[in-house]
């Protein structure tokens, strides 16, 4: 099974689009946990997360360890196909839930009630592209497949 997930080739491509989604979820991810970049932290998004949005206790925990975590295994490319699936299950999450009521375009003269799908279409995309090709170059994926070669030739 680990084979099945790790395989993947030494384009560039999966390197870019990981990296850059990757930061994107990590700086995302940080803002729930920790309160950087403006975010509200830990509390306030277990509390909006619960009591304002009913949600259950758990699930907060969860998007952020899997916004934290996720983002940075798909930086370093390991189990890249995992990560992209679960970050791409939050954005489609997160845009059903919250901005598909808004449209698709962005709010950019902030005259709109709130924020589009367009972000979330881009970063499903990109999460579709990784689970579909692997890693790519400089992943860790790459150099678990390589040595499991060499270990079982």
């Amino acid at each position: 099974m680990l084979k099945v997930l790790s395989k993947t080739d030494k384009t560039m491509a999966p390197l870019i689009i990981r990296v850059a989604l990757g930061l994107v979820m990590l700086v995302h991810g940080t803002q729930k946990a920790f309160g950087w970049f403006g975010g509200p932290g830990f509390l306030k998004t277990f509390e909006g997360f619960t009591r304002d949005a009913g949600f259950y206790p758990w699930v907060p925990s969860f998007v952020m360890i899997t916004e934290l975590f996720g983002a940075f295994f798909l930086i370093i490319g390991f189990l890249t196909r995992i990560s992209a699936l679960c970050t791409g299950t939050m954005l489609f999450a997160c845009a059903y839930l919250y901005h598909i009521d808004n449209g698709f375009f962005m709010n950019w003269t902030g005259k709109a009630h709130g924020e589009g799908v367009e972000y979330h279409v881009l970063g499903i995309a990109m999460a579709v592209a990784l689970i579909v090709q692997g890693g790519g170059f400089l992943s860790v994926d790459s150099a678990m497949a390589k040595r499991e070669k060499k270990f079982f030739i």
